[in-house]
């Protein structure tokens, strides 16, 4: 597995001498038909003058945030004109690792060992393979691969951290689970955003009964697995929550985001 430097960036702002501009929602990715996962970047020239070719690499990473990425591939960036926009595209195959089984049954730590070891060799396609998906190995299958796509462009960072199209029940109480940072040597803070008020979300570190305050420092040994709940009212079909996670050591921000759907397509 290689590791980078995270440097979270949430804003599209370009500095004096950064041309090519790329935003959190500029980066988009989804299941194909073939298995594989699809990735696409919206990347903009922002200055007044042509861009050169540059280069992008793109590395994927477990749901969550401040984690270890795996390097996927580096595209290039076509040459543009003042305020031209482009899409650079690239296809990852999907890990299919040996699911862990239920997270209640998962020894601490077992989850976290599990992703780190997958091999990321490529497949027979010869395409490089993406991170696993937590829920492969949480044993629930026919759920869209969810994790982290980050993008460096410009030596600069842009993240996005995204489950998209999870299912869910109304009028029940739902879960769903991430990681946070790399080892045990931080803190880190919580906040939710989005429906998550409405939906009567709150966090847990695993395998506590103890909820997360937001606002108050975590010691990273114990938020290295944070398991979201929320409760969809009866008549919800489609909704949006947002754990925006803060570093301590740095004041960096990450927001992972999980997109929620009645008429998705798996176990909820």
């Amino acid at each position: 597995m290689t590791g980078t430097a995270d440097r979270i960036v949430t804003s599209s702002l370009s500095q004096q001498g950064e041309d090519l501009v790329v935003a959190r929602s500029d980066i988009e990715f989804f299941d194909t038909a073939s298995g594989c996962v699809s990735i696409q970047v919206k990347v903009r020239n922002s200055s007044d003058r042509p861009s050169p070719p540059r280069s992008m690499a793109i590395y994927s990473a477990p749901l969550g945030a401040f984690l270890h990425q795996r390097h996927l591939v580096t595209l290039t960036v076509p040459s543009l004109r003042p305020g031209a926009k482009t899409l650079v595209q690239t296809t990852a195959a999907r890990s299919r690792p040996m699911p862990l089984g239920r997270i209640d049954h998962i020894p601490p730590g077992r989850l976290l060992r599990a992703l780190a070891e997958d091999d990321d060799a490529a497949d027979k396609s010869g395409l490089k393979r993406i991170t696993p998906s937590i829920f492969d190995l949480l044993a629930r299958p026919g759920l869209n691969w969810v994790g982290n796509i980050h993008v460096l462009v410009n030596d600069r960072r842009v993240e996005r951290h995204l489950a998209r199209g999870l299912p869910v029940r109304a009028g029940k109480w739902n879960r769903a689970f991430f990681h946070v940072g790399n080892s045990g040597h931080d803190s880190y803070a919580f906040r939710i955003l989005g429906d998550g008020i409405a939906w009567s979300a709150r966090l847990f570190t695993m395998y506590s009964p103890a909820m997360i305050e937001e606002g108050c420092w975590i010691p990273g040994s114990r938020a290295r697995s944070v398991n979201l709940q929320f409760y969809p009212p009866v008549n919800s079909s489609r909704g949006k929550i947002d754990v925006e996670v803060t570093q301590r050591s740095t004041g960096r921000k990450a927001v992972v985001e999980f997109s929620l759907d009645a008429a998705a397509k798996g176990p909820a």
